[in-house]
């Protein structure tokens, strides 16, 4: 007889089934646990959340499925997780189950599209996912988006992909994340979102009241303060080229110039000084 007297032995009871793959011993294991008083229960989410990890480790749909009509609920923690391992067989069962892919994960985390361990650098799976309904303009907490993300970390080739699907610089503050971009081809996607019409000379979020109050104690500034913040001299006189203004100040009245100073970049700081 299990031993369900203590709510760790419940939850890793659970665990141990799942990761069996024998749908019969989760079963049994659900069974045991609905016999327990209520009050001897530990919750459902809680009951079956490591197990349910256990399935997507596996991609095993059989038992994730079981988990998620019987024992649990979905969640953004275990569909972001899903996104990870490139479970798509777990994937497509959040979906059958009518998962709002554009979820987001969290106040500063756009949905799964962003998962910047893997969605937007995997070419595969960023087609999966627009296939399936994923915006790359969904925002989260603040106006960061899935197209946010990748231009300042994904390879350009996904960049061009999400824009080929209704990718828009409307929505994300795409220059100021382009121009903290730090791979090999930073100028290429620089000059790309410029010409695509991105506002140069916009405070980060000045377009979007809500982010800007949440954020503007921060230091909000121009893709010119972000550039100077990098260090990346190439990306500052793209820029300035391009009519970036050096004496907008953030949200807290600093310069780029004195932005570029406090992380101490000297060329930066020469090449900004003198127009500023």
């Amino acid at each position: 007889m299990l031993d369900f007297l203590q709510p760790h032995a419940q939850a890793e009871a659970m665990r141990e089934a799942c990761a069996s793959g024998n749908l019969a011993a989760v079963q049994s294991v659900f069974s045991h646990w609905l016999d327990r008083p209520v009050n001897e229960r530990i919750g459902h989410d809680e009951f079956g959340a490591s197990g349910l990890c256990e399935a997507i480790a596996r991609d095993d749909v059989v038992v994730a499925h079981y988990l998620l009509s019987n024992v649990m609920s979905m969640n953004k923690v275990h569909f972001a997780l899903a996104t990870e391992c490139c479970a798509y067989s777990i994937l497509q069962l959040y979906v059958d189950m009518n998962w709002d892919i554009n979820t987001y994960l969290s106040r500063m985390q756009p949905p799964a599209l962003s998962y910047p361990r893997l969605a937007i650098k995997d070419i595969e799976l960023t087609l999966w996912f627009l296939a399936h309904g994923a915006d790359p303009n969904a925002t989260c907490g603040l106006d960061i988006t899935p197209l946010s993300i990748a231009v300042r970390d994904a390879p350009f080739d996904i960049i061009r992909i999400l824009f080929d699907h209704s990718g828009s610089i409307e929505h994300g503050q795409l220059l100021n994340f382009a121009a903290r971009r730090a791979l090999p081809d930073r100028l290429d996607v620089l000059k790309y979102i410029l010409d695509k019409g991105a506002p140069i000379n916009n405070v980060m979020f000045e377009n979007r009241a809500d982010s800007y109050e949440q954020e503007n104690l921060s230091g909000l500034g121009t893709p010119l303060h972000s550039a100077a913040a990098t260090g990346n001299l190439e990306m500052v006189d793209m820029l300035l080229s391009r009519g970036a203004d050096p004496l907008i100040k953030d949200s807290r009245g600093k310069l780029a110039v004195e932005e570029v100073e406090y992380f101490g970049c000297r060329n930066v700081t020469d090449r900004l000084r003198p127009i500023s």
